[in-house]
């Protein structure tokens, strides 16, 4: 990683923010979700980031068919980019374990260096939770992990969140660990976002 951070593009208007953002997209909208993504991927593959899209309510090559409709190149794409199941990524072993789950992130940025890629882009689906009975601690354990692993790495995430599954103080917890979200389509700095040793002392005393 010995080289200067970039300042990145999200597709989304002109300004640009430093790589290792950990941003939170909740939406009620699949079609703002959907447009959002593409755009997101796209850049990055533009820019020479190679990109990993897990997916979830619908099947990886069904995704990549609605980005390129959306404007998402196909040959980079297909050059650059992997689509795959948000559920079996998150959880390759059955279970949700948010160290093992970082530990492959971090193998997943070392790799896309090694192949020659800019830095890597990631989106997750995260729907997939209330299938596997993760609770809100595991949630915000791997949230908060994760936010503090990419700040400053060339690893730029979104987690996607569907307003329409999550209850509104979950909602509420997941907002306050990440430091930017999209909002009706533009990217902005997040006024919910905590310290995250801040965050984790006032959610472990409301669990007691």
């Amino acid at each position: 990683m010995n080289r200067p951070l970039r300042r990145v593009s999200f597709g989304i208007g002109e300004e640009r923010f430093a790589e290792g953002l950990h941003v939170c997209h909740i939406y009620n909208d699949d079609a703002d979700r959907s447009a959002v993504r593409a755009r997101f991927l796209q850049r990055g593959l533009e820019d020479g980031d190679k990109g990993l899209c897990l997916c979830d309510t619908d099947q990886p090559d069904e995704v990549l068919a609605e980005m390129v409709a959306l404007g998402l190149d196909p040959e980079l794409a297909s050059e650059r980019l992997v689509a795959a199941s948000a559920a079996e990524s998150y959880c390759p072993t059955g279970v949700f374990s948010p160290d093992t789950l970082l530990s492959a992130l971090k193998a997943m940025v070392a790799t896309s260096r090694a192949e020659g890629f800019s830095g890597l882009r990631i989106t997750g689906d995260m729907a997939w939770i209330h299938r596997r009975g993760v609770t809100v601690e595991q949630v915000m354990d791997y949230e908060l992990k994760v936010r503090q692993y990419i700040d400053g790495i060339p690893c730029t995430a979104v987690c996607e969140y569907d307003a329409r599954r999550f209850d509104g103080a979950t909602l509420l917890d997941i907002l306050s660990v990440h430091p930017a979200i999209f909002v009706h389509g533009q990217l902005v700095w997040n006024p919910y976002y905590t310290d995250p040793h801040e965050f984790i002392t006032r959610f472990n005393a409301r669990k007691h």
